[in-house]
């Protein structure tokens, strides 16, 4: 979503694609952000917001610290100790990153021919240990296929790994709305913020052209 969101609002959306920085830092961005409001949801309504959450919810039952509203009052030194190791871990990351970028920049001018074995031997390996199945290559080699004919046609392959990724999670935290709140969940205030504000990222380039175009007319006017 911020990758699109990052494409929208650049001023040369047509260099996305091909490596251009902003394309890698808003990504980037949105996935260290995210960890503060899972561990969030994580602590204080039993909700794990993604699958080291989910480990880390396990971690918490294991040790005898249930998560919920209660752990923000009886275990609120924990959470918040969490919370802050945390936002320390986003501060000395970001640091490291900053001296350590020019060295790690270097990576990029390794040629192609070093490169793509390297790559390719280890997302092999990556992808029969996931599961020891030989069934992992099947799919690994149709979806290379898949991406091929996308790259040669113009489709676009984020928006296709986005909606394989992203959808199995709609389903599930759609059915867990639906069961809490009834099927007009989205009615709620908290829902209804969250589309207003989705509809003005989604139509945020468009207002920009029409309010220039006003401008434009006005000045003439």
């Amino acid at each position: 979503m911020c990758y699109g969101q990052a494409k929208q609002t650049s001023r040369y959306p047509d260099m996305f694609g091909t490596g251009v920085v902003d394309g890698v830092i808003a990504p980037e961005a949105a996935n260290n952000a995210k960890e503060a409001s899972s561990l969030l949801t994580t602590m204080a309504l039993g909700i794990p917001g993604s699958t080291i959450m989910a480990i880390l919810l396990a971690a918490f039952l294991m040790v005898g610290v249930t998560p919920g509203l209660g752990m923000m009052v009886e275990n609120l030194p924990l959470a918040l100790t969490l919370l802050m190791g945390i936002a320390l871990a986003n501060i000395v990351g970001g640091a490291i990153s900053l001296f350590s970028a020019p060295y790690l920049a270097r990576v990029a001018s390794v040629h192609i021919d070093f490169l793509f074995p390297s790559v390719l031997i280890v997302a092999l390996v990556g992808t029969y240990v996931a599961t020891l199945s030989i069934f992992n290559f099947i799919v690994l080699f149709i979806f290379g296929l898949l991406g091929l004919v996308m790259k040669r046609y113009g489709y676009s392959r984020p928006a296709l790994l986005l909606g394989f990724v992203l959808g199995s999670l709609f389903g599930n935290y759609s059915l867990l709305s639906i069961k809490m709140y009834g099927p007009l969940f989205f009615l709620r205030p908290i829902s209804l913020v969250l589309i207003a504000i989705i509809v003005f990222i989604l139509n945020y380039p468009y207002l920009t052209k029409v309010l220039s175009r006003l401008r434009r007319r006005f000045k003439r006017g």
